[in-house]
């Protein structure tokens, strides 16, 4: 503890005037300095209005050319508000000696938008790659600068396949550099959702491989032959992705006596072991159209609460948003009116029972709604999910498709920052992203349809406006 007369516990509190900072961020004696940076960085973090105000403070420590290493990793966790040191950014990007130091500059420039990263990670490759669970943005003009530079590192392929389906455009690039790195290459092709001719050699590969599972359904989808999928069925690590199951459809039939020894109405002992029963319970309705094996195995994982519970929940809304079974399919009438969700809409009382469940409430919710719950009974779960941090970008969506403006509104004009999880470099930086999405659910006219496409299970909520 520094005996400085200085507080500084309450600083980085948000307590005191953030002007004391102004002399200790440069003062020649490094523990002073490092001192209250370290209050910059909790302020950030606990603070939205704070980087605007602090980050210009670190001007000193960014001029200073020994407290290079320290500037780019003060920067790197202080959010959007750190762009205004971008050229220093840019430098250290291109010409750092140290390669820790290069890549946390990289990472500094892809959270805000700068796309003077791209060409750091063309000349060195993947060791400049963020770890996978970092945001990167994809502004126009980061996008336009990695399409430009595709042709000369496929490296890249890498963060098109992080951005998904908002990268669709750049898939002639990638395509173009299919023959030199078909591996990540037809892993971004199908992030972004793009299926071509030239993909199958390299697809029927990955296929073989262990998590093939997504692979070999779009060789399914290429050639027609759905003999590697179903072989990658009997080896998935479930949960299987959305969709994929039921494609194959009544193509799985042969499987349906191995996956049947798994469905026992009660469920398995650990969380993998009731994964397995879900998929199994998966393929035999989505092969046969027939829930009555099935559904009690899902109801039974689904009543054990916790993650799996959110499991279950994961499968029931994968049912509703694709459509599961073949045309003769054999299921009760229910309330709710044919077919799976007929059935389900007898669990209601066990869905709402997760609806405080930290790991199940939101899918609960989320399914709920599909079943005909009124949605402004189910705000409170999004809301409540967000303020404590539990699945905060699933509860965000759920937000949106609740039509909750009001409550989305006043989430994004808080001071406090959002609890995301995140790693503790990207604190700032998720919190920025996120209220991004709550201000768009704010001044949205309508609220977005649900992953279910099916009219009687869409039904946006009330728009309320703030």
């Amino acid at each position: 503890m520094l005996d400085d007369g200085v507080d500084w516990a309450a600083l980085a509190r948000g307590d005191g005037d953030p002007g004391l900072l102004i002399e200790p961020l440069r003062s020649p004696v490094p523990e002073v300095r490092r001192a209250a940076v370290e209050v910059v960085v909790a302020r950030c973090r606990l603070s939205r209005a704070a980087p605007a105000a602090l980050v210009p403070m670190l001007e000193p420590l960014v001029r200073d050319p020994r407290a290079g290493a320290e500037a780019v990793a003060t920067l790197r966790r202080c959010g959007r508000a750190s762009a205004r040191f971008a050229a220093f950014l840019a430098g250290a990007a291109a010409a750092a000696p140290d390669p820790g130091m290069r890549r946390q500059a990289v990472e500094t420039l892809m959270l805000v938008g700068d796309p003077r990263w791209v060409d750091p990670v063309v000349r060195e490759g993947a060791e400049l790659l963020p770890h996978p669970l970092m945001p990167v943005p994809c502004t126009p003009d980061v996008f336009d600068a990695v399409r430009r530079a595709l042709p000369r590192n496929g490296v890249l392929c890498e963060v098109v396949a992080r951005w998904g389906a908002a990268a669709a455009e750049a898939a002639p690039q990638v395509l173009g550099v299919l023959p030199y790195t078909p591996e990540v290459a037809t892993r971004a092709l199908l992030a972004v959702g793009h299926l071509a001719a030239p993909m199958v050699p390299e697809l029927r590969l990955a296929a073989g491989r262990p998590g093939g599972l997504l692979a070999a359904t779009a060789l399914f989808r290429l050639t027609g032959d759905p003999a590697p999928a179903l072989r990658a069925l009997l080896t998935a690590r479930p949960p299987a992705p959305p969709g994929v199951v039921a494609l194959l459809g009544p193509l799985a039939r042969s499987l349906v006596p191995e996956f049947e020894l798994l469905l026992t109405s009660e469920a398995a002992a650990t969380a993998p072991q009731c994964a397995a029963q879900l998929l199994a319970a998966q393929v035999v309705i989505a092969a046969t159209g027939d829930t009555t094996a099935a559904l009690p195995t899902v109801r039974a994982v689904l009543t054990a609460g916790g993650h799996r519970a959110s499991m279950a929940v994961a499968v029931l809304a994968d049912l509703a948003a694709y459509g599961y079974g073949a045309p003769e399919r054999t299921v009760a009438r229910g309330p709710a009116g044919g077919g799976w969700r007929g059935e389900i809409a007898g669990w209601k009382p066990e869905l709402r029972s997760l609806l405080s469940d930290p790991l199940a409430g939101v899918g609960a919710a989320g399914l709920l709604r599909r079943l005909g719950e009124p949605a402004d009974d189910l705000v409170p779960v999004a809301v409540r999910a967000i303020e404590d941090g539990r699945r905060t970008a699933a509860a965000i969506t759920l937000l949106d498709e609740l039509g909750a403006a009001a409550e989305a509104a006043r989430l994004a004009d808080s001071d406090a920052r959002l609890s995301t999880g995140s790693a503790d470099d990207d604190l700032v930086s998720t919190d920025e992203l996120q209220r991004d999405r709550l201000l768009a659910i704010a001044t949205r006219e309508e609220p977005v349809p649900s992953s279910d496409s099916r009219p009687a299970a869409r039904g946006g909520g009330v728009r309320r406006r703030p």
